[in-house]
């Protein structure tokens, strides 16, 4: 299976029976500190034996299995010893709920601990156990990420009321929604570097490679591998990889969507993280279901935060910049919209617009667009902190609009429509 899986995050997702390079050099490295065996011999499609069953994973079956095709998916020729568990998995969500005091508040009511013990008792696949496994032993930061998008989503399904079977539904999508991530090209996930819609593309995948490997190595549900499938679309259709709208979404998809949001938001840290949770989720109107945004707002409420991070900049310096990128690419996108030569074109001009008019609303509404009033606002450290996590937010959503007006027109391979939106995606994702 190909961890890029091509440019169109709608093809087909190939074989898992084609050994994928960055799953096979997880596993390997995985094998570097615990016991990995083979759990059956492994052959090739031609049938030649490359690996003995009871033998342990070692460097050189990355040289072997490279550039392979095999008569069945690697992930299902091997075990690994003393590896994760829904019990152990539980624990860590126990943990951190006792450690992180958002989470506390997330999940740390009976309900919510209640939902998380009914699933520790259940099996997980081989596969599963292996991939995780590796994540928890050597991609800390992702897997912790995972345990609290875990957490965040069992307080969010005792807190809207899910029933029982939709809230251990929701745990275990939560569990495995970013699975697909142990197939991409880790280039493509580094947080330090800022990636070009162009490679947004591979990222983009992921959802598709993760629904792809819960039908092939596991019976979850159906309704999970759907949730793992849109738990990066969003209800006002700005999401990926399809861009789909609240009607077409699946139900726990619209849940999960929010939960791994705020669980990313959360595991980033720092000052102000009441206020950068609550502008991200009522940034853009629609984007979230309603009573998922009144759970955390109420929940926020109970938060008590260190306040907002302090400005080192005048306050001019840091708001000028965001006001002058937001005109330049609303002027591109009004041009783009009129383009009615090329409908496509036209449609995803459009399309930015008005995402770019939601988001200048929000900023609107802090008063910065009042320039005679920043004198004013500097005086007041603490209302600063707050305008700035907004101009954050602000920055993280145009560059995603990038990313999103790419994939829009990416999709349909038409190269004369992608050169027509170069100059707003370079308005919308200016270098760092």
């Amino acid at each position: 299976m190909s961890g890029t899986v091509g440019g169109n995050p709608a093809n087909e997702v190939e074989s898992f029976c084609a050994v994928n390079p960055h799953c096979l050099h997880n596993i390997v490295r995985l094998s570097d500190d615990m016991e990995v065996m083979a759990s059956s011999d492994i052959y090739d499609e031609r049938g030649t034996k490359l690996w003995a069953k009871g033998a342990a994973v070692s460097r050189s079956l990355q040289e072997k299995m490279l550039l392979r095709r095999l008569q069945k998916p690697l992930e299902l020729s091997l075990d690994v010893e003393h590896g994760v568990t829904l019990e152990t998995v539980v624990g860590d969500c126990f943990e951190q709920i006792e450690a992180n005091r958002f989470l506390g508040v997330l999940g740390g009511a009976s309900g919510a601990r209640s939902i998380l013990r009914s699933v520790r008792g259940q099996p997980l696949p081989g596969p599963l156990k292996l991939l995780l496994t590796s994540s928890r032993e050597h991609k800390r930061q992702n897997y912790d990420t995972t345990i609290a998008g875990i957490v965040v989503s069992a307080g969010l399904a005792n807190g809207i009321g899910l029933n029982e079977r939709d809230s251990t539904l929701l745990v275990l999508s939560a569990l495995v929604h970013d699975i697909g991530e142990m197939y991409i090209n880790p280039e493509y996930l580094d947080g330090s570097r800022q990636l070009q819609p162009s490679e947004w593309k591979h990222v983009a995948s992921h959802p598709c490679v993760g629904q792809a490997f819960l039908k092939e190595f596991t019976t979850f549900p159906p309704a999970v591998g759907d949730c793992v499938l849109h738990h990066h679309e969003r209800l006002d259709g700005s999401g990926y990889p399809f861009q789909l709208s609240g009607a077409s979404m699946s139900p726990l998809g619209k849940v999960m969507c929010v939960a791994d949001s705020v669980a990313s938001i959360i595991m980033r840290g720092g000052p102000g993280l009441r206020d950068r949770v609550a502008v991200a989720l009522r940034i853009v109107p629609e984007e979230f279901p309603r009573r998922a945004v009144s759970f955390f707002t109420q929940a926020l409420a109970a938060f008590e935060d260190a306040g907002p991070p302090a400005v080192s900049e005048s306050f001019a310096q840091r708001v000028l910049p965001t006001l002058q990128q937001l005109r330049k690419a609303r002027l591109l996108a009004e041009d783009l919209s009129n383009a009615t030569s090329t409908p496509r074109v036209a449609a995803v001009g459009l399309f930015a617009l008005d995402a770019i008019r939601s988001i200048d609303r929000c900023l609107r509404a802090t008063g910065v667009y009042d320039l005679s009033q920043l004198e004013v606002l500097e005086r007041d450290p603490a209302v600063m902190g707050e305008v700035c996590i907004v101009l954050d937010e602000v920055t993280w959503r145009l560059r995603n609009l990038a990313r999103n007006v790419y994939l829009r027109l990416e999709q349909s391979g038409d190269a004369t429509d992608l050169a027509l939106i170069d100059g707003l995606i370079a308005a919308l994702n200016p270098p760092r």
